[in-house]
């Protein structure tokens, strides 16, 4: 059998504590054969700046690390271990539950151990268990790890993979993460108020997941997948009507689908059209649909204007993103156009005007984004890159003394890659 070639991809959203893998890393060395070991390193650092509502910001840096390794124990047994890092200090808005906060930095740190057993030429199990942590700083002088939307996450996951049903590759499984955030606590905890629950935001999540990828032609494949994240909020307790609070602990049910099409429609010559400088352009389209209806079981009551609103944080979310990538050969440089459109419709949450004061009209948010990349090669190894994006958010919500609900943000980054 085929001996297992290692690849690694980088997942956002998983981790494990950095010296874990320092240490496993030093164990296995001392029993397995150094030429089992196949090693990945990317860095990234980028310079840019961001314009809030055409105000610009400082000129900021951006720096990302990847750093991977692989041990093949057998031709079908192998153990991934990877870390990725990165420090975003140009201005950027953060998305969260109520709605988009400003920030001036973040950090982010995961290690993942992956776990591959090729069983059979069609059948793999993989194993992950990972750590991450997130710093979020919402002013220029914040203390790294005093943010108060810093939080950690563990996880832990186990998947199958098959790719000999009717010619598609079918990957499912289930993932269990528990997210904290250390720095959180009420309002109402801060002035000795236990009821409404201490660490509000805390939450772990069940999730189970597929993944159905079918090639139509040569050129031409389509990814369909369902996810299904049941989180329980640990400390959190529901709001009845009158504001007070139940014994119930807060429930969300969060449901995902997303259908991807990738087509490379056309190769074409560029030899008489570019002064013999390159050979020929692939170009390729990607047309991706997601669909998340979020339920929760948590209310909200105004306690100003004595409103009861129950579901408050029920929406339906469609979003369509079409991407255009231009290749061109033998430079290998890389053009991606991309344009993302998303509209939340909320079920039960109640417009308010600048003052507050609550319409009878449910809200409504559009986010517009277009963004242009550019990838380089310099040499064998460096590469330059060039990212520029616009986004422009709107919505019927006009209260925005907290979080920010209609702006439009630009930033750009330019720098090298490893």
């Amino acid at each position: 059998m085929e001996q297992i070639k290692l690849k690694f991809t980088l997942i956002k959203n998983l981790g494990m504590c950095k010296w874990i893998t320092i240490i496993i890393m030093i164990l296995f060395s001392s029993s397995v054969k150094s030429e089992v070991f196949e090693p990945l390193i990317d860095l990234s650092i980028s310079g840019g700046n961001a314009f809030y509502e055409g105000s610009p910001s400082s000129f900021g840096i951006d720096v990302k690390g990847n750093v991977g390794l692989g041990v093949n124990f057998t031709d079908d047994i192998a153990i991934l271990l990877y870390y990725s890092g990165g420090y975003e200090g140009i201005q950027q808005l953060q998305t969260l539950e109520e709605g988009d906060t400003l920030t001036q930095g973040s950090q982010d740190h995961m290690t993942v151990i992956k776990y591959l057993n090729n069983f059979t030429d069609s059948f793999i199990l993989k194993g992950k268990f990972g750590y991450q942590i997130v710093l979020i700083n919402e002013t220029k002088d914040e203390t790294w790890g005093k943010g108060l939307y810093d939080h950690n996450m563990a996880n832990i996951g186990l998947e199958v993979e098959s790719n000999k049903i009717f010619s598609s590759i079918i990957n499912t499984g289930y993932n269990f993460y528990t997210v904290l955030f250390p720095n959180f606590e009420s309002l109402a905890t801060r002035l000795n108020i236990n009821e409404p629950g201490q660490k509000i935001f805390d939450y772990k999540v069940n999730e189970s997941f597929v993944n159905i990828t079918t090639p139509i032609t040569t050129n031409f494949n389509n990814s369909f997948g369902y996810t299904l994240d049941a989180k329980s909020y640990t400390e959190q307790k529901v709001i009845i009507e009158g504001g007070e609070y139940s014994p119930v602990l807060r429930q969300d049910f969060v449901h995902e689908l997303y259908n991807k099409i990738n087509w490379i429609p056309l190769i074409i010559s560029l030899k008489g059209i570019s002064f013999g400088l390159f050979d020929q352009c692939q170009i390729s389209l990607n047309l991706s649909y997601n669909l998340k209806i979020y339920t929760s079981n948590q209310n909200y009551y105004d306690v100003k204007q004595f409103v009861f609103v129950p579901n408050y944080y029920d929406y339906i979310k469609h979003q369509l993103s079409p991407t255009l990538n231009f290749f061109i050969l033998p430079e290998r440089i890389s053009i991606s156009f991309l344009f993302n459109f998303s509209n939340s419709s909320y079920r039960e949450r109640l417009i308010q005007d600048e003052t507050g004061f609550n319409g009878v009209i449910k809200m409504v948010t559009n986010d517009y984004t277009y963004s242009i990349s550019i990838l380089l090669p310099i040499t064998e190894f460096f590469s330059g890159n060039l990212l520029v994006n616009l986004s422009n958010v709107n919505s019927n919500m006009k209260y925005e003394q907290v979080y920010k609900y209609n702006y439009s943000i630009a930033n750009y980054c330019f720098g090298i890659e490893y």
